[in-house]
């Protein structure tokens, strides 16, 4: 629970897709992953209250019977069951505000076997660039738009998630831990062979002038 994450315009978005699209209440239920961030900061403190108020009101205007539009669990889980819950997942939202690479997203995608789900990712995660050809593309500042790349994701036909979830496999196959670091091990080994380079006409010139 990070307000770089977006949390609370997710459940926003979430709140509005179901009033957009009333024919999936009941039917389709979303998963919360959160845990407690930075526990003491004041800053972090009010965010994490504020998205369980935003949560317990949705719940409390939406739920019906023993259906809840978001279960929320605070729990950590290990990479195990991680792995599970992306397997099985239709849809993957992650939705940060302003975020780093978000490995969360490359996760997903990964995880994804014969049936892939659809990934809906903002540009606001770093790594949105690499997997913007196959994600559906999030906006966690207009929840209108954000429902309706909900509905999206849900409506799309098994061939186009096949389809996205190739593309997106095939750019975590060309940009691997092993590559990135035989990339940046490159770039020394260039920069070292620049900065020898360098003193060694240094040196010459010095010669030159004495």
């Amino acid at each position: 629970a990070d307000y770089t994450k977006g949390v609370v315009e997710r459940f926003t978005a979430v709140e509005c897709f179901f009033e957009k699209y009333p024919q999936w209440q009941q039917k389709v239920s979303f998963l919360q992953l959160g845990t407690r961030s930075r526990q003491g900061l004041p800053e972090f403190d009010r965010y994490w209250h504020n998205c369980r108020e935003r949560h317990n009101a949705l719940s409390s205007h939406l739920a019906i019977g023993g259906w809840q539009p978001i279960v929320w669990t605070d729990i950590p889980r290990t990479g195990g069951e991680l792995a599970a819950l992306y397997s099985k997942a239709e849809v993957m939202l992650v939705s940060p505000i302003r975020d780093g690479l978000n490995l969360t997203a490359k996760e997903y995608v990964a995880c994804q076997k014969s049936r892939p789900g659809v990934l809906g990712l903002s540009k606001g995660a770093g790594a949105f660039k690499e997997l913007s050809s196959g994600c559906v593309e999030l906006d966690p500042r207009n929840p209108e738009a954000f429902a309706h790349a909900i509905a999206q994701c849900l409506n799309m036909s098994d061939r186009e998630k096949s389809h996205r979830t190739h593309i997106m496999k095939e750019s975590l196959a060309a940009n691997s831990l092993e590559s990135w670091w035989e990339s940046f091990a490159q770039q020394c080994r260039m920069m070292q062979s620049k900065s020898l380079l360098e003193r060694q006409i240094g040196s010459m010139k010095e010669r030159i002038c004495s």
